[in-house]
């Protein structure tokens, strides 16, 4: 969902499960692309190196320290340095890649698009596609999770030009991003922050993604898409705007 992958530690059936694993696992299990979004700042970046995974999104919000910890302040008390520490760990991440070859995953640098970034986006852009191991940049814009933050990031002006641009598309992520939460319930969308998309009994123990995602259950909900109907959270959330690139 909406957290940092690269920090999953965890143990079933006592086998530790890494990160590695899981990538492997679900290209084992049949899904044709994995990727993964991250924030750069974690010491075990390396260990996705020669892995399975297809895509990978390292997001760095701004080109200076002061913009850096505006947008992604540090969970840690008195965390001085984290710009600087993200910058290190990518680095040293993207020239092992560089150094070895590899052509997956495919990784984009990405900044958000949103009023203390703009200054800096042309320098973003110039810096790391200018970096061996980088295969691509992308400026996104800034999610406003407007379905249960209201306009606490995005103000009512932007919003409503942003609802004007989208208007009645449907969702691409009902059709190509599947989700699950970590108790094991599938999920229609990667950006339902309240878990709404989902109704009983469809979880891994009952059965397979596939079975979920060609289900009832999403097809009733890409038929309303199709149609400009909308449920809640899709009625007020402006995150499906990928169709216009």
């Amino acid at each position: 969902m909406l957290g940092e992958p690269l920090l999953w530690r965890d143990t079933v059936g006592g086998q530790r499960l890494t990160i590695r694993a899981m990538i492997d696992g679900a290209k084992a299990a049949g899904f044709r692309a994995v990727n993964l979004s991250t924030n750069g700042d974690v010491p075990n970046l390396a260990d996705i190196l020669n892995s399975h995974l297809d895509d990978l999104i390292i997001s760095i919000d701004g080109t200076t320290a002061e913009v850096y910890d505006a947008n992604r302040p540090s969970t840690k008390l008195n965390d001085i340095g984290a710009f600087e520490r993200t910058l290190s760990r990518v680095h040293e991440f993207l020239e092992r890649r560089a150094m070895r070859g590899d052509v997956k995953p495919f990784v984009r640098l990405q900044c958000i698009n949103k009023e203390n970034t703009a200054a800096q986006i042309g320098d973003f852009i110039r810096y790391w596609i200018s970096t061996p191991g980088v295969d691509d940049v992308f400026i996104k814009n800034l999610d406003s999770m407007k379905p249960w933050l209201g306009n606490a990031i995005v103000s009512e002006e932007e919003d409503a030009i942003k609802a004007a641009r989208l208007g009645a598309m449907p969702c691409q992520h009902i059709y190509a991003v599947g989700s699950m939460v970590a108790d094991g319930r599938f999920n229609a969308c990667c950006h339902d922050a309240l878990t709404e998309l989902t109704t009983d009994g469809c979880n891994i123990e009952a059965m397979t993604f596939s079975e979920w995602w060609n289900g009832d259950y999403m097809n009733a909900l890409r038929s309303e898409h199709n149609s400009g109907q909308f449920r809640r959270p899709c009625a007020e959330c402006r995150e499906k705007d990928t169709w216009l690139g």
